[in-house]
């Protein structure tokens, strides 16, 4: 993958993560791609997103 993100956030109730994910990831496409003066797909296809499970699973991913 040679562009993507990892963050953890917690959503409020009012917006779902995609609805959150896809907002950050157009604004940044838009802006990355003026600054590099190009046009076209930024993000890799195929997302990742996924809701933390536990406790365990939170540990693990901010290693």
């Amino acid at each position: 993958m040679p562009n993507h993100v990892h963050t953890l956030f917690t959503p409020v109730v009012e917006f779902g993560m995609s609805q959150i994910v896809h907002s950050w990831k157009s604004f940044a496409a838009h802006e990355c791609n003026k600054l590099l003066q190009r046009s076209g797909r930024f993000w890799a296809r195929e997302p990742f997103d996924r809701y933390i499970r536990n406790e365990q699973h939170f540990r693990n991913a901010l290693a």
